[in-house]
């Protein structure tokens, strides 16, 4: 890796995963990466603690990608949820779009605070600005 400094995840989402693995909340990906990508990551940020590698809803050409929903949808299904009992988190106007689209409780717009800042259009509904999972972690350990 060139810049292993930049790669890491967003600070507070290992404990947020962590609190989620306890408390029985089912988690999932979804990615436009392809299989050999999302590997890469698994490898490098040692996912597999949290997810399951063959539930990930990832770029197999078999579904439309983002802002269609469906790759969302496919998620939470592979982990037998259903959306209204869903929060999808995303960084990306295409994302929110498909999070819009897939009907979930919660959508969740993840900025990182060193890079510009997502302008989202108006008429997408994001129900909470994040950036950094440590408000989430609190959230979670109230509802026990």
């Amino acid at each position: 890796m060139s810049r292993p400094k930049e790669f890491h995840l967003v600070d507070g989402l290992t404990d947020f995963l962590n609190v989620c693995l306890k408390n029985g909340i089912k988690l999932n990906i979804a990615t436009a990466s392809e299989r050999p990508n999302v590997e890469f990551f698994f490898e490098h940020l040692d996912l597999e603690k949290w997810f399951n590698i063959e539930s990930v809803s990832l770029n197999d050409s078999k579904l439309p990608g983002k802002p269609a929903p469906d790759m969302f949808l496919r998620a939470i299904d592979n982990v037998d949820s259903i959306p209204r009992d869903s929060a999808i988190f995303e960084d990306s106007v295409s994302g929110i779009q498909a999070a819009n689209g897939a009907n979930v409780e919660k959508v969740v717009l993840v900025e990182d605070p060193d890079l510009t800042v997502v302008n989202m259009p108006t008429n997408l509904r994001v129900d909470e600005v994040i950036q950094d999972y440590f408000c989430f972690i609190e959230t979670l350990t109230k509802r026990k």
